[in-house]
C-alpha cells in the first residue's frame, strides 16, 4: 500500500517474516536504496534526515596487487564503511581470475564528509625502497543529493531550509542620478496611495498584407493607391445561381472544414508541422498529406511514432564493424529499445563493448547465465522509456516496459532459442508460465526462435511439420499470442549455400496478444535486409495517432451581405442577457458563432466555385 506522502506499507503473516526483511538488508530498489521501520499507531510519517545510504561503488583501475579482500576492504573504508562484495569481485578475490577492469562493492557512506571521486595509493616497491603511486577512480551507480549545510542525505544546498535568503535591496536611480532605497523607505517612511494605472487600448499595427478575413489593415504604397484590388474577393459570388441552390455533396459537414482549413488560399497544410521519421512508411503517410485530396474528404490525421523496439541477430558483436552496424541501425530506425542476440561478448568485456555501441543508453544482459558468452544484451534510452527486467533465463529475458511520452506500459520478452529442439523446451516452459501473468496485460515477445512455425516459413527445407514445429504451435496456443503485421523480408535467416543451394526460413518473429493490440492497433513490425549477418533485423513500429486541435473560428466578410445576417445579429441582439454589459457583448458574440457556421456552410465549396470563376475569367481573356 503507498500513501500520498510516498510511504510504502508492507503487511507480514508473522513476526519472523518481518525480523528476516529488516535484519536481511540493505534493499535496494533500481539502485536506490529503501529505507524500513516498524510501523505502530505512535509512529509519526515524516521523513526524517538521512545520515549515511549504502551504495553501489564501482572502483575502476584497482591494481593486481591491492585486488584482494583485504586490499578492497581497505580501499572501500577511505569512502565508507564496506558491507558487501558482488559475486564476481569475490571470485576475482579468491580465484585471481575473472573480471579486473572494476571493483564493485556495496558502501555505507556518510554525509558528513564529501563523495570522493579519486582514491590515491601508495604501494611500496619490492625491490627498492619507495612508493609506486596509484589513482583509483571512483563511480557512484547512484548518487544522492547532500547537503553540505546540514550534512544530510535528501536535498541539496539551494533546497535547504536552514539557508536564510535575504531579499536584494530595491534600488532605483532616477533621471537625475539620485539613488533611492524603496525597502527602507516601506519601513521608516509614510504609506503612500499608488495611483493605478491607465489602460489605453490601442489598435495592433500590421505591416503585413491586408488578410483574406478582412481584419488586416489595408497597406499602400507611396503613391497613396492601392497596390492590390481590395473589393470583396467573394463579391462574384454574391449573385451567383448556385447561391441559391447549392452543389449537391459540397453542402456536407466537411465543407465547413475546408472553408475554415483553407480560407488563406489553401496555406493550412503548409503551416501545419509534421514530425519527419526517416522510414518508408512515414515517408509515405507524409507525402499522402501534401497530397491531392478527393472532393469532400477532410484534412488527413498524420502519424506520430511513439517509440520502436528491435531485435538482430549479429552472429557475434565483438568487431568494431558489427557494433558500427548497429549504431547505424538505432540511428536510422529511431529506436528505444535494441536487443542484440548471439553476441559472443564475455562478460569481463561487456561494459568496453556495451559503452561503444549503446553510448550513454543503459544496458542490461544475462551473460551471467549463459556458457558460451553473453547471447542477449538490452540497451534502452532512458529519456523515451523505462525498462526493468523481470525475469532472464539463458534464452528468454522477460521486461516491462513504459513510455514516457504517453505512459504506456508493457512487458516485452526477447526471445534467443537454442539450437536443439529438446533444448527448446525450457523456453517453451518460460514463455506458458510468463502468460500467465502477461495474461490481462499487453504483451509482446519478439526475438530469433530457431525454429519454424508454418510450412511456407521454410524454403528448400522438410516437407512436414517437425516435432519443434509442432511443439512451438501449441506454446504460443497456451499462450495466446499471434504474429503482428509485419512488412519486409518474408525469410529472416538464411544458411551459407553449399554448391549453390542454400536454405532459408523464416525464424525470427514479432507476435503479441490482444491486449497488445488493443493498445497499439497500428503496430507493425519491418523485417529489414539483413547487411552483414545472416538474419534480418526486426522493427517494431508504435505509431501513435496525433490528434488535430480544433481550429478557431474564422469570419468571413461576405456573410455581411447575406440578407440572413442582419436576421440573425437582430434576433441574438434583442434577447436579454443578465450581467455587466461586456459581459452581454461577449455572450451574444459568442451565440452568433453557430449561426454564422450554419450560414457559410449553406454556401456551398467555395474553393470550388473560386476556381470555377477563374477558369471562366481565362476562358474569356483568351
Amino acid at each position: 500500500m503507498l500513501n500520498s506522502a510516498g510511504f510504502f506499507f508492507f503487511k507480514f503473516d508473522s513476526r519472523d517474516g518481518l525480523t528476516k526483511v529488516l535484519e536481511g538488508g540493505p534493499w535496494l530498489i533500481r539502485k536506490v536504496p529503501l529505507f524500513m521501520n516498524i510501523w505502530s499507531p505512535k509512529v509519526s510519517l515524516k521523513k526524517d534526515g538521512v545520515k549515511t545510504i549504502p551504495l553501489w561503488v564501482k572502483l575502476h583501475n584497482v591494481p593486481i596487487s591491492v585486488y584482494t579482500d583485504d586490499g578492497l576492504s581497505l580501499l572501500a573504508s577511505k569512502l565508507g564503511t564496506p558491507k558487501r562484495l558482488d559475486s564476481y569481485t569475490a571470485d576475482m578475490c579468491v580465484d585471481n581470475w575473472g573480471r579486473s577492469s572494476y571493483a564493485r562493492a556495496m558502501i555505507e557512506v556518510n554525509a558528513d564528509s564529501e563523495l570522493k571521486d579519486y582514491i590515491t595509493l601508495a604501494i611500496p616497491k619490492m625491490d627498492e625502497e619507495g612508493y609506486i603511486m596509484e589513482r583509483v577512480k571512483v563511480e557512484y551507480e547512484w548518487k544522492p543529493l547532500r547537503c553540505p549545510t546540514c550534512c544530510l542525505f535528501g536535498h541539496d544546498h539551494s533546497s535547504c531550509s536552514k539557508i536564510i535568503k535575504d531579499k536584494a535591496k530595491q534600488v532605483v536611480v532616477d533621471e537625475e542620478g539620485f539613488v533611492t532605497d524603496r525597502k527602507r523607505m516601506a519601513k521608516h517612511g509614510f504609506p503612500q496611495k499608488k495611483q493605478k494605472a491607465k489602460f489605453v487600448y490601442k489598435p495592433k499595427a500590421n505591416k503585413d498584407a491586408p488578410g483574406t478575413s478582412g481584419t488586416k489593415p489595408e497597406v499602400l504604397p507611396n503613391n497613396g493607391s492601392p497596390a492590390v484590388n481590395v473589393a470583396n474577393s467573394f463579391q462574384a459570388l454574391a449573385n451567383d445561381d448556385a447561391d441559391a441552390n447549392p452543389v449537391a455533396g459540397n453542402t456536407s459537414g466537411n465543407s465547413l472544414a475546408e472553408v475554415k482549413g483553407g480560407i488563406n488560399n489553401g496555406t493550412a497544410m503548409h503551416d501545419e508541422v509534421i514530425e519527419t521519421v526517416p522510414t518508408e512508411m512515414s515517408a509515405y503517410m507524409s507525402s499522402n498529406l501534401n497530397g491531392s485530396k478527393s472532393e469532400g474528404q477532410a484534412l488527413s490525421v498524420p502519424w506520430v511514432s511513439m517509440g520502436s523496439v528491435a531485435t538482430w541477430n549479429i552472429r557475434g558483436l565483438n568487431r568494431p564493424l558489427k557494433q558500427n552496424e548497429v549504431r547505424v541501425l538505432i540511428a536510422e530506425n529511431q529506436l528505444s529499445v535494441c536487443a542484440i542476440l548471439e553476441t559472443h561478448v564475455n562478460v569481463n568485456n561487456l561494459h568496453k563493448v556495451c559503452k561503444s555501441v549503446f553510448r550513454r543508453w543503459s544496458w542490461s544482459s544475462n551473460g551471467n547465465l549463459c556458457q558460451r558468452g553473453t547471447r542477449i544484451i538490452m540497451g534502452w534510452n532512458t529519456d523515451d522509456v523505462d525498462l526493468m527486467v523481470l525475469y532472464q533465463s539463458d534464452q528468454v529475458v522477460h521486461t516491462q516496459i513504459r513510455f514516457k511520452a504517453e505512459s504506456k506500459v508493457f512487458f516485452c520478452s526477447f526471445v534467443y532459442a537454442e539450437n536443439k529442439y529438446q533444448d527448446h523446451r525450457k523456453l517453451w516452459e518460460d514463455l506458458c508460465r510468463h502468460s500467465i501473468v502477461a495474461k490481462k496485460c499487453p504483451w509482446v515477445v519478439l526475438g530469433d526462435f530457431n525454429t519454424a512455425l508454418n510450412m511456407e516459413d521454410c524454403l528448400y527445407g522438410p516437407s512436414c511439420h517437425t516435432i519443434g514445429m509442432r511443439e512451438f504451435f501449441d506454446c504460443i496456443q497456451m499462450a495466446e499470442i499471434m504474429d503482428i503485421t509485419h512488412h519486409g523480408c518474408h525469410y529472416t535467416w538464411n544458411q551459407k549455400p553449399k554448391e549453390g543451394i542454400g536454405i532459408l526460413k523464416k525464424i525470427d518473429r514479432v507476435m503479441g496478444n490482444l491486449k497488445f493490440l488493443d493498445l497499439f492497433p497500428n503496430a507493425y513490425a519491418i523485417f529489414q535486409p539483413a547487411r552483414i549477418s545472416d538474419h534480418s533485423p526486426c522493427v517494431i513500429k508504435l505509431p501513435s495517432i496525433n490528434h488535430a486541435k480544433p481550429k478557431p473560428f474564422k469570419f468571413a466578410n461576405f456573410l455581411t451581405s447575406k440578407p440572413e445576417f442582419k436576421q440573425f445579429v437582430s434576433t441574438e441582439w434583442a434577447k436579454d442577457v443578465q450581467g455587466y454589459a461586456m459581459f452581454s457583448v461577449v455572450k451574444k458574440m459568442r451565440n452568433l458563432k453557430p449561426c454564422f457556421r450554419k450560414l457559410l456552410h449553406q454556401q456551398g465549396n467555395l474553393h470550388d466555385k473560386v476556381s470555377r470563376l477563374r477558369s471562366d475569367l481565362d476562358e474569356l481573356q483568351k
